[in-house]
């Protein structure tokens, strides 16, 4: 662990000293298209207006709950992610990335590497498909079911970026497999908007949705309860989140609230909702 982050601080160090950091404007169309593929196709822009064609974007997100599959876990825990990506104007990416549960044993829980392409289809730029691949490092191998994800999805919004929706599909392999899609609507308001810094608020409503074993408890013929299963598409949850965005110069900010919504299946019943409260902070290289 102690030489892990000291290759990373050395990392951080290396870029900052040495990478041209492009403007603000420019980090905050970066954000839009490459991290929340909310906004129209930018990578000619980026083209014309910034000589470097590469680009790298480090950041670290705190969730103060912590849900799986939809559904509260049986203890209440904090979460952390780190994550570093490299980023292509042609639309290709690339990164690591990890997350950090405080009342787990080991704490932290899974590394993933991750891959894709993503472009902009029509003239009007409103639509963009896209691809992944991620592979995930378990630290306990009971966990590892789902070991890969590839990932389709599509995205469009109106042209003036007030509200726009995307649809993505996962199939997920390792010892199991499973399907899995997420819809997802949100907009774009623009609070404030200055030449180094602007403040956006982005709402959002998704669902979640995949295959899985639902059990279902029935009355055999000699009047006794029993229980079956039947792996089933089944919706897990929806979720509402309100984030603020705020970048300044290089840096990027966003604060928001989410609230869990889980939906019952099989036998399930009495699911609670969870609220929690996100919090984000990245960092912008022009590499």
């Amino acid at each position: 662990m102690k030489y892990t982050l000291t290759f990373f601080i050395a990392i951080l160090y290396y870029i900052s000293a040495f990478s041209q950091q492009p403007t603000s404007e420019e980090i905050d169309d970066f954000l839009d298209q490459f991290l929340l593929e909310e906004d129209e196709d930018l990578m000619n822009e980026l083209l014309e207006t910034t000589k470097p064609k590469h680009f790298l974007y480090t950041s670290l997100n705190f969730n103060s709950n912590t849900y799986f599959a939809g559904r509260a876990g049986v203890k209440s825990q904090i979460n952390l992610s780190p994550q570093i990506t490299y980023l292509h104007t042609n639309g290709f990416w690339g990164g690591v990335s990890g997350l950090y549960l405080d009342n787990e044993d080991p704490k932290w829980d899974v590394t993933i590497l991750s891959t894709g392409y993503g472009k902009k289809v029509n003239n009007s730029r409103t639509l963009r498909l896209s691809g992944s691949y991620a592979r995930y490092f378990f630290s306990q191998s009971d966990e590892a079911a789902f070991e890969n994800v590839l990932d389709i999805g599509i995205n469009a919004r109106t042209k003036n970026k007030f509200i726009g929706t995307s649809l993505n599909f996962s199939y997920l392999f390792g010892e199991e497999t499973s399907l899995q899609a997420t819809s997802r609507i949100y907009s774009q308001i623009t609070l404030t908007k200055k030449a180094s810094w602007n403040l956006k608020l982005r709402p959002q409503i998704s669902f979640f949705g995949g295959t899985q074993d639902v059990e279902t408890l029935f009355i055999n013929s000699v009047n006794e309860q029993e229980s079956t299963f039947a792996n089933e598409f089944v919706i897990f949850n929806s979720k509402f989140y309100f984030p603020f965005q705020l970048t300044i110069n290089d840096w990027d900010f966003e604060l928001g609230y989410l609230q869990n919504i889980p939906f019952e299946t099989g036998i399930e019943n009495n699911l609670p909702n969870l609220g929690l409260i996100q919090f984000s902070v990245g960092y912008f290289f022009n590499i």
